[in-house]
């Protein structure tokens, strides 16, 4: 977690949570599994940003892991997929029971094929029966694949997921954070910069340091970072963590900063500092920073 940026916030700069984030947006919720392993939806959720939504039991190949099969049936007698079903009917007359199959003949007429009269039917069930060996049984196998590897139904073992979903009251939030970081990248891109997402530059220092985006052109660089704050002191600590990253690895390259929420303090502090090579651009809310970003002109 960098300086001036409290833990909520710092999870947006992380590229798999903009990601997951997005998925919740479109789909509205996402299963996984019960453990709490996944360290970002753990995050999220002690945040208050997510909710679990429900608890459930899913069937899982204890073999390969997976959770998601095409089910299929088989006779249990020959193994055959080739498997019918149909409906189980009684002549009400004199109590013959028989497929449904049984009782038509000439395909309108309905004849009890024990007493020979025109039958008055009811449903009682139904019956599965194979085309290949011609038996009939009362329920098929069921035989699960996944990936190539098939298993029955009854090796599977039932593992823990858990539904979650956005917690209401950070939709607004959450929407208004996802599209700065979209729109960020997308008008480096029309600007013509073949940008990278969250990516890392060993500095002088022989430090990593990692920015949000970095976008690269023929004849320039631009080391963008998006700073979300609760307060102007912590946007200010934020600001000067920024600033040391930016002169261990810029060589005559733009550091571009996104402010939420806005504020004059940083510019003045750095209107002298390396003019024309430092841009400073946001808004009081995610939406109106998006708004200066499509502004924005390099």
């Amino acid at each position: 977690m960098e300086p001036g940026i409290s833990l909520r916030t710092s999870i947006y700069r992380r590229p798999e949570a903009r990601r997951l984030l997005s998925r919740l947006l479109e789909e509205g919720h996402l299963y996984a599994p019960g453990s709490g392993a996944d360290d970002v939806l753990g995050d999220m959720l002690r945040l208050g940003m997510l909710r679990e939504a429900a608890r459930e039991s899913w069937l899982r190949d204890p073999a390969s892991g997976a959770t998601s099969f095409s089910l299929k049936p088989s006779c249990p007698y020959c193994g055959s997929s080739d498997v019918g079903k149909e409906e189980l009917m009684e002549h009400v007359g004199c109590g013959y029971v028989g497929r449904a199959s049984d009782f038509l003949q000439g395909g309108e007429c309905k004849i009890c094929p024990r007493c020979g009269r025109p039958a008055d039917l009811r449903v009682i069930g139904s019956w599965f029966y194979c085309r290949s060996c011609g038996r009939s049984f009362q329920s098929p196998r069921i035989i699960a694949s996944s990936g190539g590897r098939t298993v029955r139904v009854e090796e599977l073992e039932p593992v823990g997921v858990i539904r979650y979903e956005v917690n209401p009251s950070m939709l607004d939030e959450i929407r208004g954070v996802l599209s700065l970081y979209s729109r960020l990248e997308d008008r480096l891109g029309s600007l013509g910069y073949s940008v990278e997402e969250f990516a890392s530059v060993t500095g002088a220092s022989g430090i990593a340091q990692k920015f949000d985006l970095i976008a690269r052109a023929k004849d320039s660089s631009v080391y963008a970072d998006v700073i979300l704050a609760e307060s102007e002191p912590l946007l200010l600590a934020g600001v000067m963590g920024q600033l040391v990253k930016y002169f261990d690895v810029v060589h005559g390259s733009r550091l571009l900063l996104v402010l939420v929420p806005m504020s004059d303090l940083p510019q003045r502090l750095l209107g002298s500092c390396c003019p024309g090579m430092i841009r400073i651009l946001g808004g009081d809310s995610p939406e109106e920073a998006a708004g200066a970003i499509d502004a924005l002109d390099l």
